[in-house]
């Protein structure tokens, strides 16, 4: 630095200069920029041409390849303006074999109503017939009837001749009774008459001992009249004694006489109310006689009408057999045309199939060889020639004069393939030095004759394996409808029914159950009896979906058998039972679910329910004999309750039904978190010496089996609904209740149960009790119909995020 300033200070300093170095400088800056700039201009210039070259290449390819496409676009266009016409035609075809088939399907609709007619009328004659055997059997017990009150009438008749009778007899008792009183009491009279003479003879005694006595005293000086007069006082002593006792006599007789008397004078009025009760007896059965009376006169004239009526029953009876004759005759004429009709349908469409099959056929044979000539036409086009004059190479695609530049011949539009001609680029077009020209058409004619030959023939196969073929795919098909509506579950008629118990009972082991073909043949019958209400039971825990989506777990099999009385959910034995009955039946395959084997099928359901009653049965009847009782007495009334009811009959319609589907997969992810989140915890174990053993002690809850999935709480369903908004108004303990309410009226098993934790409700539950509650805060708040209350209370339930993912439950 200091020798810098040293050489600063010794030179003189000029601004010219400097000026004069700082321009040359920037003069060389710019002249090296534009050098620089030159340079990449050069190279840009090269590069340029590169990719001129390239995209030169690049244009020669993209014509080529443009004229392939018009080439191969031109006859793509020929092909299809052939496919348009052709399909134009076939179009045609269809429409007139549609309306063909529109006519000969009005036809059938009206045959079949006219046939649906007939039956209504012999319906209706078979009601008339009933209602003829009904009137018949009235009449029958009418006069069994009026035979028993003739007996009656006769009976009452006898009463009252004998009631008379004995009328007569104590009218008689009674005159002999007045007859005795009377000479009882001129009896009576004349005792009293003695009775009076005595006591006049024993006052006038009485005197006369007093007179006695009064002489007694006045002649005491006279021994011998006194003597006399002693023993006359003696007699007369001991005749006033003898009249004493005769008098007690008299008197006892006539107080024996008196109540005599009275004793006859009850029963004269006991009389006289006997025989008043018996002349009101003998007026209430003569009225009640000529109640009969009129009464038989009116059953003699109502039989008389309905003889009458019975009479003119039979003519019409005998007027609809005649008619029925002719229907049952017209009905079957229908139906062979029915019958025939459809076969035309049948063949129709098999024809159909047939030709457009063999113009498919057609048309892949003819775009086969287009696309073989064209493939020639384009290899032709590219393959490279050399000039005979110059030996120069050229294409027919770059050059199309055929011949070299050099050497420019006459052209001549391409119209024949190039190979077999000899060319030169200096002469014309040898059109008659074309070989085997006039060996082609030969060959050409027998190669058709040959290909139609082979055509017939390969017609006559397909028309004759076709109607096999045809068949056979009609069948198919049919077995396939027929499967898919015996897996939906839903059957409309008696033959869907029995077509799905038939299928069913193919797989479902019976031998397993009873030994004896006489008993397996008593329990086909009995179950194809019952087989719609038992599919009603098991559709009623798969919600609507069919059994390729739907396998019943072990704890919806529990909550069954515990509403029809089987098994109690909640009784060790009884679980212990249902859990063997389901882990026997999982074994087989044909017994489990097609999307899931730890769940039962439909077949797989009827099995373990047999083998429940199997294993809870006592008796030592035959199976069927029991299985007969169990199912008229508990599993088909607990169907029935299960399925029927203002609310069941609105759950299990179409159209419910169809709202539970759409939202039946969000519902399961959600029932199956809640069900994890809320499951009960089990008890801390024993503590150990190893502190993290206590810390992870709280296990995760576990099913009573490894194969049936993890119920859903009531706790949790309830928190499931407060998360979702569903209680908007009301108290605390209304809310409580309603849900309370609910709960119970969805699973019957949930009253006995003391703890809340511990009300575990299935799938189908847990949908009924969310209507339920839907049902009463919506409708009731905003007076909504029932079906958009539970579409919108589903709805809100949906809405619920998922925010872990819960193992699916099986379903």
């Amino acid at each position: 630095m200091p020798d810098i300033m040293d050489g600063w200070t010794q030179k003189p300093w000029s601004v010219t200069e400097e000026m004069w170095k700082r321009k040359a400088k920037g003069l060389e800056d710019q002249y090296q920029r534009l050098l620089s700039d030159h340079q990449d201009l050069r190279l840009e210039k090269a590069k340029m041409m590169g990719e001129l070259r390239v995209l030169q290449r690049y244009k020669e390819t993209a014509e080529d390849t443009i004229s392939r496409e018009v080439a191969s676009r031109k006859v793509e266009h020929k092909d299809k303006v052939s496919a348009t016409t052709k399909l134009e035609q076939y179009i045609k075809k269809y429409e007139r074999e549609c309306e063909r088939v529109f006519a000969l399907e009005r036809e059938n609709a009206f045959l079949m109503e006219q046939v649906s007619d007939i039956k209504g009328e012999t319906e209706k004659r078979l009601d008339l017939l009933k209602e003829l055997e009904d009137s018949q059997k009235r009449n029958a017990r009418m006069k069994e009837k009026l035979r028993e009150m003739e007996v009656v009438g006769i009976e009452h008749e006898n009463t009252i001749l004998e009631l008379k009778e004995k009328n007569q007899k104590l009218k008689r008792k009674l005159a002999a009774t007045e007859e005795d009183a009377a000479d009882k009491a001129e009896e009576a009279k004349n005792f009293a008459v003695r009775l009076a003479a005595v006591e006049s003879a024993w006052e006038s005694a009485r005197g006369q001992n007093k007179t006695a006595l009064h002489e007694l005293k006045k002649r005491e000086s006279l021994s011998k009249e006194l003597e006399n007069v002693k023993s006359e006082t003696k007699h007369a002593s001991y005749r006033i004694h003898a009249l004493d006792v005769e008098v007690e006599t008299a008197q006892s007789k006539l107080r024996q006489k008196d109540r005599t008397i009275e004793e006859l004078r009850e029963k004269n009025a006991l009389f006289k109310k006997e025989v008043t009760r018996l002349n009101a007896r003998v007026e209430d059965l003569s009225a009640s006689l000529v109640a009969t009376r009129e009464l038989i006169e009116e059953k003699d004239a109502e039989i008389e009408r309905k003889t009458g009526q019975l009479r003119s029953k039979k003519t019409e009876v005998k007027t609809l057999e005649r008619i029925d004759d002719s229907s049952k005759d017209r009905i079957e004429d229908l139906v062979c045309q029915v019958s025939e009709l459809q076969q035309q349908l049948l063949d129709t469409q098999k024809e159909y199939l047939r030709k457009v099959k063999k113009d498919e056929l057609t048309r892949e044979k003819q775009r086969a060889r287009d696309r073989a000539e064209i493939t020639k036409e384009l290899e032709t086009m590219h393959k490279p020639r050399r000039c005979k004059n110059c030996n120069e190479t050229f294409t027919n695609k770059s050059n199309t004069s055929l011949s070299c530049s050099f050497h420019p011949g006459r052209f001549v539009a391409r119209k024949y393939p190039l190979e077999g001609y000899q060319w030169s680029c200096c002469q014309k077009r040898e059109l008659s030095s074309r070989p085997s020209d006039t060996k082609k058409p030969a060959a050409s004619s027998t190669s058709t004759k040959q290909l139609t030959s082979e055509d017939q023939g390969a017609d006559a196969e397909a028309k004759g394996d076709g109607t096999a073929s045809s068949a056979e795919e009609m069948k198919q098909y049919a077995r396939a409808e027929m499967l898919q509506q015996v897996n939906s579950g839903q059957f409309l008629s008696d033959m869907e029914v029995e077509a799905a118990f038939l299928y069913d009972w193919s797989r479902f082991h019976p031998e397993e159950i009873e030994k004896d073909s006489r008993e397996r043949e008593l329990l086909q019958e009995l179950l194809l009896s019952c087989f719609s209400e038992l599919n009603a039971g098991y559709m009623h825990y798969a919600t609507g979906s069919s059994e390729l989506t739907y396998g019943m777990n072990g704890a919806e099999f529990a909550h069954f058998l515990h509403e029809c009385e089987l098994a109690r959910l909640h009784d060790v034995n009884g679980q212990n039972t249902v859990e063997k009955v389901v882990s026997q039946s999982l074994r087989h395959d044909t017994l489990v679910a097609m999307h899931d084997r730890g769940t039962l099928s439909r077949v797989g359901y009827i099995h373990a329910l047999l083998r429940v009653v199997q294993a809870v049965s006592s008796t030592k009847d035959s199976f069927s004999e029991v299985l007969d009782a169990i199912l008229k007495t508990q599993v088909l009334p607990t169907i029935t309750r299960l399925t029927s009811g203002p609310f069941r009959d609105h759950s299990h319609h179409d159209k419910m039904v169809a709202i539970f589907q759409e939202a039946k997969p969000k519902l399961l992810k959600l029932y199956a978190k809640y069900a994890q989140e809320h499951a009960p915890k089990l008890a801390l174990r024993k503590k150990s010496d190893d502190p993290e053993a206590d810390e992870a002690s709280v296990a995760t809850p576990q099913p009573i089996s490894s194969t049936w999935p993890l119920l859903l709480s009531a706790v949790g369903l309830r928190s499931m609904l407060y998360d979702c908004g569903m209680f908007c108004s009301g108290t605390p303990e209304e809310q409580e209740a309603l849900f309370d309410r609910a709960v119970e009226q969805s699973f019957s098993g949930m009253r006995e149960v003391e703890r809340i934790d511990d009300r575990m409700v299935v799938f189908s539950e847990f949908l009924e009790v969310t209507a339920r509650v839907a049902l009463a805060v919506l409708e009731s708040e905003n007076e909504l119909p029932p079906r958009d209350a539970i579409k919108l209370a589903l709805e809100a339930v949906r809405s619920l995020p998922l925010k872990v993912e819960a193992p699916k439950a099986r379903k």
